[in-house]
């Protein structure tokens, strides 16, 4: 009976936890893949600044990024289908939004741009070939596709071109069409290294910048699958996971150490044969772990065994 006990505790507690670490995981998957795979988004950054943060133990990766037209509003046009600009670093593209190149180059020499791999379809166009933007001002800039990338879901969703420019071509660009400005506010992105703090890393970098709470976005969804959002709707979620966790890890012990008393309370002559014959109360505790760890011996490699397996359909799932 004590060996049924233990092996249903240590059963619920790895099924339990098995399953809260894949939906975690899936979380995790489903942010990066509709937000994008970064923690912050810094806003009045200089670029020397910038090149600091980048240079941080705990930051993986990192880029500046802006865009033209985002909300299609404007008339930005490549072969009569509105077109959104976005300037960015390569690993803006490959690090931070994860999404990765399915043909070519990312744009390194003037000229060059990169298209989203719906532009293929909706221009008939390919790696090579030239492309020209129409701008509300009324200039054309004539581009050479240097490749393609996959598209978000925000991408998909309104089947939109989207034109990729490095940020030297994207300041001129966006210069040209903004006469009244001569700074292009770049955001700049941070995506912190695995097993980081990112809450102390975040509070350290907006110490260290004197950066004030607006000029700091956070990517709420991929923060709060690593515990680390200060949003209260994910903040009254962990406290609830917390709980629960006591409640199981109580019902666990509750369970094994009422089963285990009821078996001494059951051996009473033994144990009292044992101090008879000269065992004292260290040498009589010693011989009760010892019993215990011997039922422990099979009930736990079981336990897990069966919560890793019953986890394993709903990976699948």
């Amino acid at each position: 009976m004590t060996q049924l006990c233990i092996f249903l505790a240590v059963f619920l507690v790895t099924g339990i936890f098995s399953m809260a670490d894949m939906e975690i995981q899936s979380q995790k998957i489903r942010a990066v893949a509709e937000y994008g795979n970064w923690h912050i988004s810094l806003k009045n950054l200089e670029k020397e600044e910038g090149e600091l943060i980048a240079l941080r133990p705990d930051v993986a990766s990192s880029g500046w990024y802006n865009s033209l037209n985002y909300r299609l509003r404007e008339n930005y046009v490549v072969d009569g289908k509105k077109t959104c600009i976005c300037g960015m670093d390569e690993t803006i593209l490959t690090d931070i939004m994860a999404e990765d190149l399915t043909e070519g180059t990312f744009p390194k020499e003037e000229g060059e741009a990169l298209l989203i791999e719906n532009a293929k379809a909706a221009l008939g166009v390919k790696t090579g070939d030239t492309v020209e933007l129409s701008t509300p001002s009324g200039r054309k800039m004539s581009y050479r596709i240097s490749g393609f990338a996959e598209p978000d879901a925000m991408v998909s969703k309104l089947d939109a071109i989207v034109l990729c420019l490095p940020t030297g071509a994207f300041t001129e660009l966006y210069r040209q069409e903004n006469q009244k400005t001569d700074d292009v506010d770049f955001v700049y992105y941070v995506r912190f290294k695995e097993h980081v703090r990112a809450r102390k890393a975040i509070e350290d970098i907006r110490a260290q910048f004197c950066l004030k709470e607006e000029n700091v976005g956070e990517n709420t969804a991929l923060l709060g699958v690593s515990g680390d959002s200060r949003d209260p709707a994910l903040i009254a979620i962990y406290s609830a996971a917390f709980v629960l966790f006591l409640l199981v890890l109580l019902a666990g012990t509750l369970m094994i150490s009422s089963s285990m008393n009821s078996n001494i309370a059951g051996r009473t002559e033994f144990f009292g044969l044992l101090r008879c014959i000269g065992a004292d109360r260290g040498q009589t505790m010693r011989f009760v772990r010892l019993e215990a760890l011997y039922w422990c011996r099979l009930a736990i490699p079981a336990g897990v065994s069966a919560g890793v397996v019953m986890t394993w359909p709903f990976c699948v799932c």
